[in-house]
Formats: structure tokens, C-alpha cells, sequence
């Protein structure tokens, strides 16, 4: 059984192959995706390279020995493919023909490129030594059948050693020659990335390692306590997540720091999360020496303002607390990002904020550097990062402290200290809100003044947001959305939402996962909603529609009813969903139905049914449906006409105007039909709305011998109706040619066949609704 001692925190290059094999337990998705890239790519012509980055301590040095010795394992890849691994600090690498006579004295440890550093000895004086050395290099290589990757740790300052004609030279090779293939390593940002003007600008693929989360947390120190005491790992991870949990979000989720938790774990399990984080702080010193040690004068000191301050801060502020110009801060503090030290956060102005990218290594510095009463600030924080985890007991908490403040007699300064700190602490929303509002009325009357800094409840923040985005105000909604602290599923909701009501559909899906991936059956709805209307992902939406009913959501069974209806016309599904919606008080679901059965079962009896249901739940624009279908299946004039006229009075619409009109020419009521139909017919909206329907009315008009009422209407037309519509015009004269014997005979031949259908159409109205 491998033993915790054998395991090396800060250099994994004194682990075996197989120790290392088997504490590979995370970041196993970037490790399937290169080594795959890598196993299945050909090598026939140049392919891409990689550099992995990520603070230090995030495994980056594991990863690669891992993909390192998975080639390495693998039989058919290894006879075509060497990998070779550079030290973490590769100090004797300055010049790019090291690299060559480098990778060169590694090869020859392999019996067929016996003698390559001799060669490339011969040619020493040339002045084109570095291209002879390349040219022995890829030679042999081809001679051999071999294809070479090389594992470079710490890139970055690879990279950077070498001067500009070198660089481009490695581009060069890297971009022609198909022989070789890098996969680096950086802790920070490497410039040429992102600087237009370098070299290597958008040259590599950059693959982050972000901080575990806390089932990658979990499954790591399960697999240490499988290697060193099984029952004892297992039992402290399942019954005292919340302690996990509060550490790995002080560590940032740094696999490194999170190996040094476990030592504290297997000493002491029943130790507070002070105790711990004091060991942590000693283990970790000599690592974050070393990263203040790295950096600039002007650098320590911006970290140190920052680090300070604790929360974020804009460069203002920091050129101020640092005395320096504000475009020298600037671009200090741009360096410091590219470095991963710092993390902006970005505003909806130019003036962004700054804070210490790794929070463990923030309170370590308060903790180590800081003054007492900062220290004392991030005892305050750990104390209750212990509890955070443990919904239950902040509940708990927030409750006794609400009563001991209603009671009175509590110090009002320890109060208020107490309701801010838990209040930004995951209680329930109606908690916070109370504790908050019974704090100003208890603190208010004592010192109105110590309430400047209290933060609003997060239902007050909420309400803001509501104003906000219905005044379309959408990135003021979002900004203000931020000012709650966790991002919660109502959080999360209302940031997809409020995404997606300003059309950034991306972003609202991002925002609706998160939030039904943490339980929200809305969020399960409204993405269901977003794949269903704007991306047309139907098959995705039927998935979060169904997941949403499941969860309860009764809005939900209305809207896959919907999706069966009208994407996937599977009316019975449809029925099934429209039914149990109607079951669960969804009364547009009552018109929906009534739709279905009126256009596609052709149950007219429960269409009606249905559409009256739904009138008498308030929704009255099903009146016009069922006089239309009344009218449209011949079924009862006189109760089409009853339904067409209470629905032109409950709403006088250009739509209630046109079904109207046309069955009151079905009951011969013409003059009365003539008057509605203005409501519709000189309305230029009905033109663009149902010009079909504006013909058939004429038609109509004309099959029940309106002749002169229907020319009339061409005539006081103020939209030329005589010209939009010039084949029911020369139809009416067809019928009309006693009394203009000419005007039919104007028609144009191309007119003829059309005008000949609507003839043959009039005449069947005239059967159908005489």
C-alpha cells in the first residue's frame, strides 16, 4: 500500500509512475481530451500545440507526467510517438539550439539515435548551428520512423529566455515541421498569446485548470484515504462535508493545497477550521514566499494594498493607497492579471475593480503580513466558513440572533456585526430580510450613523432588479443582481432571465443550467422555453419540459402540450399535457385545447366545449375562434352570430370586426355587415394581418347578390382595394355585366384563370351559406 509520506506536494517528479498513476483522480476530462487529441492524431503534417495554465499548485506538472506516461503505456503509441518530459525548471535551456542538443542527449538514451549530440558537436562553429542541429534532429527522427513530443514545464519562462530571432525560429519549426509536437505548462498568462506584435500570438491552444469543485474535492481525498486509511478519510469526508467544503473555498480549489489539507486530516478530525487553516498557513509559506519573491517592488507592493483591503478595489484607489500614477498602476495591474495574482471585475463603466485571484493566498497574507485587526477580520471569516456549509445551523443562528435583538439588551455594535456577517451567509431570504430591517430599527435610534455600510436584505435587491429590467434597463438589473452575494438558484434564475429578456440567448441558457442543474424548476422551464422558441432545439426542450413537470411545475405541462402541438403534431401527447395543465388551473390551456379539437381531432362539440370554458375563465378572444368555426363548419348561423357579436362587444379588434361582419352576411343581415366590415376592411393593418380573409368577405358579399354594396366597398376604399384585389373586382363585374357590359371585358388575359377560380368559388359559397 502506497504510504501519504511517499506523496510529494510540491514535486511530483519524485513520484513513481505508478504513484502518480494512481492519485490521478482529477482533471481527468483535460487529461481524455489532449491524450486523445495526441493518440489519434497522425502527425503528417503539423498539429497543435498545447500549453496547459493555471495558478501554481493546480496540477499542471501532474498533468503532464500523467499524459506523459500514458504514452508512454501505451504499446502501439509508443512505437511512434517518444515523449519527452523537461524538468519543472529548465535552467540550462537559454538558447534554442539548447533545446535541440537537449532533447538530443535525451535521445540517446534510445540505442537508435546513438551519436545525434556528436553530430550536432561537429557542426558547432557553423554560424547556422541551431538550423544544423534541427535539420540532424528531424533527419534522425525520419530515419527512425519516430514522431517527437516534448513535455515543457514552465514554458513561459522557456519562452522567454530565448530572443526574438529564436522565437521566430520556433515558430518557424513549430509551424513546418510535423516531427514534433509541445505540450507546455504555465502558471501564468505567457504573453505571446495574447500580444499581436509576438511571435507565438494565438499560436497554442490554452487549456485552463480552474479550482475543484467539491465533489472533485471529495473523490480526491477519498482516493487519499484509500491509500493511507480508507474507513478514517471516508467517514470525516461524508459526515463533515461542510468542513471540506469551507476549506476547499479558502484553498480556491488548489489541488496542492488541498494534498497539504489532507495531512491536517489525518492528524486531527476533530480540529476547528482555524486550527487547520493555521497548519495550512505554515505548510504553504514557503510556496507564497516565493510567489511575492517573484514579483516587482511596484507589484509587491500593489498586492499588498489589494491583499490588504481584502475586497476588491478599483485602480484608482490602488494608485492612491500606492502613490503611484494611476497609468503606472494600470499597467502593473495588468501584468499582475496576466500572472494570475489578481482577477478583475469588470463593471458596466471603464473603472473595474481588483482583488487577490486565489483567496487562500489572501488570507494567508493577512495572516502572515497583515496588521491584528485584519487578522482578526479573517478569524471572523473562517469561523463562519465552517458553519456555511450547514444550512440547518445558520438557520439556526440567524434565528436565536433575530430573537435575542427583538428581546433587546443585546450590545447594538455586536448586533449589527453579527446580522452583516450572517446575513451575507446562505440563510433563507425571508431570514435575512427580517434580521435586516430589525436591525435598523434597533440600531437606528442608537447610531443612525453605523447603518451606512449595512447591505440591503436580498429581497430588496430583487425588487430593484424588477424595476430595473422592466424599465429595460438590463444591465443596471444585472449589476444590481450582483450585489447578492451568493449565487444561489434565485441568483441564477434572474440572471439567465434577465439575459434573456435582453436577447443574449447564450448567456440566459449558461445562467438557466446553473440554476436547474442546483434545483430551480423554473429555471427547468425557462431553458426548456429558450431551446423551444429562439434556438429550435425541440428534442431539448421535450427533455427540460418533462424534467420541469416532474419537479411540479405546472406551467410546464402548458408548455410541452404546446411543443407536441405544434412541432411535433403529436396531438395525442398534446391532449394528454393540455388536459393536465387544465387540471392544474392553467386556463390558457382550456383555449389551446379547444384549438386542438377545433383544427386537428375535428371535435367540434368539445372545441366548443372548451372554448367556453375558457371564456368563462376570463379568456374571452376564444368567443371569435368558436364563432368562426361555427361559421367556417357550417354548423349553426344563428349561435355563430350570438358568439361573433358578444366577442366584437367584449373587444372590438380588426379580427372580432372581420368574423363579425362575415356572419352577419351569412344571416343576411348585409347593410349591418357593410358598417362592421369598415372596422377591418379601411384599416391598412388588415392588409398586412389577413389579406386572404379580406377576399373571402367579399366573395361572401358577392355570392348573396350584394353586387352594388360590394362595389361600394372598391369604390370608397381609401387603400386602392380596387387595384390590391383586381380579380375579385373583374369577378364582381362577371356578375355585374348588365349594368357595365364592358368593364369585365377589360381584363387582361393573365387574369383569366384566377378570376375564372374565384368565379367557381363564389358560386360554392353561395350553396354552402345560403
Amino acid at each position: 500500500m502506497l504510504q501519504i509520506s511517499h506523496i510529494q506536494v510540491y514535486n511530483p517528479f519524485n513520484m513513481t509512475q505508478e504513484e502518480l498513476i494512481n492519485i490521478f483522480v482529477v482533471r481527468t476530462a483535460i487529461f481524455k481530451e489532449i491524450f486523445e487529441d495526441i493518440k489519434f492524431s497522425e502527425m503528417k503534417h503539423p498539429e497543435q500545440h498545447y500549453i496547459i495554465q493555471g495558478i501554481r499548485g493546480q496540477g499542471k506538472t501532474t498533468l503532464l507526467l500523467r499524459i506523459y506516461y500514458e504514452i508512454v503505456r501505451d504499446i502501439k503509441l509508443s512505437k511512434k510517438l517518444i515523449p519527452i518530459i523537461f524538468n519543472e525548471e529548465p535552467y540550462n535551456i537559454r538558447k534554442l539550439y539548447n533545446l535541440w542538443e537537449t532533447t538530443a542527449g535525451l535521445l540517446e538514451e534510445r540505442n537508435e539515435f546513438a551519436g545525434l549530440t556528436g553530430k550536432m558537436e561537429k557542426e558547432f562553429n557553423k554560424t547556422d548551428y541551431e538550423m544544423r542541429c534541427f535539420e540532424i534532429l528531424e533527419t534522425s527522427l525520419k530515419k527512425n520512423h519516430k514522431k517527437l513530443i516534448l513535455f515543457i514545464d514552465n514554458i513561459g519562462m522557456f519562452l522567454e529566455k530565448l530572443d526574438k530571432k529564436d522565437q521566430h525560429r520556433l515558430r518557424e519549426v513549430l509551424i513546418e515541421s510535423s516531427e514534433l509536437r509541445i505540450i507546455g505548462a504555465s502558471s501564468s498568462i505567457v504573453e505571446f498569446s495574447y500580444d499581436y506584435g509576438k511571435p507565438f500570438f494565438e499560436f497554442f491552444k490554452i487549456s485552463k485548470l480552474k479550482g475543484l469543485n467539491f465533489e472533485e474535492t471529495k473523490v480526491l481525498l477519498l482516493k487519499l484515504g484509500e491509500m493511507y486509511n480508507k474507513k478514517k478519510i471516508k467517514a470525516l469526508v461524508e459526515n463533515n462535508p461542510g468542513r471540506i467544503e469551507a476549506l476547499r473555498r479558502l484553498t480556491g480549489g488548489v489541488i496542492r493545497t488541498i494534498v497539504l489539507l489532507f495531512e491536517i486530516f489525518i492528524d486531527e478530525e476533530i480540529g476547528s477550521a482555524f486550527i487547520d487553516l493555521e497548519k495550512i498557513l505554515d505548510n504553504v509559506t514557503p510556496l507564497y514566499k516565493h510567489r511575492m519573491d517573484d514579483l516587482s517592488p511596484p507589484q509587491q507592493q500593489i498586492v499588498d494594498v489589494i491583499a490588504i483591503n481584502w475586497d476588491a478595489m478599483s485602480t484608482k484607489d490602488i494608485a492612491k493607497k500606492t502613490r503611484m500614477q494611476s497609468k503606472v498602476a494600470a499597467a502593473q495591474l495588468n501584468q499582475l492579471q496576466r500572472n494570475n495574482i489578481i482577477e478583475k471585475q469588470a463593471t458596466s463603466t471603464k473603472n473595474n475593480f481588483y482583488r487577490i485571484s486565489e483567496r487562500f493566498f489572501n488570507i494567508w497574507y493577512l495572516m502572515r503580513q497583515g496588521r491584528r485587526k485584519d487578522v482578526n477580520k479573517v478569524r471572523f471569516l473562517v469561523e463562519f466558513l465552517e458553519i456555511w456549509c450547514s444550512k440547518d445551523e445558520l438557520q439556526k443562528r440567524a434565528l436565536k440572533h433575530l430573537d435575542a435583538i427583538e428581546k433587546g439588551g443585546i450590545y447594538h455594535r455586536y448586533a449589527l456585526y453579527f446580522t452583516e456577517a450572517i446575513s451575507k451567509t446562505d440563510i433563507s431570504y425571508e431570514i435575512q430580510d427580517k434580521l435586516i430591517k430589525k436591525i435598523r430599527e434597533y440600531v437606528g435610534p442608537i447610531d443612525k450613523g453605523l447603518l451606512r455600510d449595512l447591505s440591503p436584505s436580498n429581497l430588496e435587491i430583487l425588487s430593484n432588479v424588477e424595476i430595473l429590467f422592466k424599465n429595460k434597463k438590463y444591465e443596471s438589473a444585472l449589476k444590481e443582481l450582483q450585489k447578492i452575494r451568493y449565487n444561489d438558484t434565485i441568483k441564477l434564475f434572474f440572471s439567465g432571465y434577465i439575459y434573456h429578456l435582453k436577447g443574449d440567448f447564450s448567456k440566459a441558457e449558461e445562467y438557466y443550467l446553473k440554476a436547474a442543474e442546483s434545483g430551480d424548476s423554473f429555471a427547468l422551464n425557462n431553458i426548456a422555453m429558450l431551446y423551444h422558441y429562439e434556438f429550435k432545439e425541440f428534442r431539448k426542450a421535450e427533455e427540460y419540459y418533462l424534467k420541469s413537470v416532474e419537479s411540479g411545475d405546472t406551467d410546464a405541462l402548458f408548455n410541452i402540450a404546446v411543443l407536441y402541438h405544434k412541432e411535433f403534431k403529436d396531438f395525442k401527447k398534446s391532449e394528454e399535457y393540455y388536459l393536465k395543465a387544465v387540471e392544474s388551473g392553467v386556463t390558457q390551456a382550456l383555449f389551446n385545447i379547444a384549438l386542438l379539437y377545433h383544427y386537428e381531432f375535428k371535435d367540434f362539440k368539445k372545441a366548443e366545449e372548451y372554448y367556453l370554458k375558457a371564456v368563462e375563465s376570463g379568456y374571452t378572444k376564444s368567443l371569435n375562434n368558436l364563432a368562426w368555426m361555427f361559421f367556417k363548419e357550417k354548423i349553426d348561423k344563428i349561435k355563430a352570430l350570438e358568439y361573433a357579436e358578444k366577442s366584437f362587444k367584449e373587444e372590438k379588434t380588426i379580427f372580432t370586426a372581420y368574423t363579425y361582419s362575415t356572419i352577419l352576411l351569412w344571416n343576411n343581415e348585409f347593410e349591418k355587415a357593410y358598417k362592421i366590415s369598415k372596422e377591418f376592411i379601411e384599416n391598412p393593418e388588415s392588409f398586412e394581418k389577413f389579406p386572404k380573409d379580406i377576399t373571402l368577405f367579399l366573395m361572401l358579399l358577392i355570392s348573396k347578390k350584394q353586387y352594388h354594396l360590394t362595389l361600394k366597398i372598391f369604390n370608397e376604399n381609401p387603400y386602392d382595394l380596387m387595384n390590391r384585389l383586381k380579380p375579385v373586382y373583374y369577378a364582381l363585374m362577371y356578375f355585374m355585366q348588365d349594368d357595365y357590359p364592358n368593364e369585365y371585358r377589360k381584363m387582361g388575359e393573365e387574369l383569366k384563370q384566377t378570376v375564372e377560380e374565384i368565379i367557381e368559388e363564389i358560386l360554392r359559397l353561395e350553396k354552402d351559406y345560403e
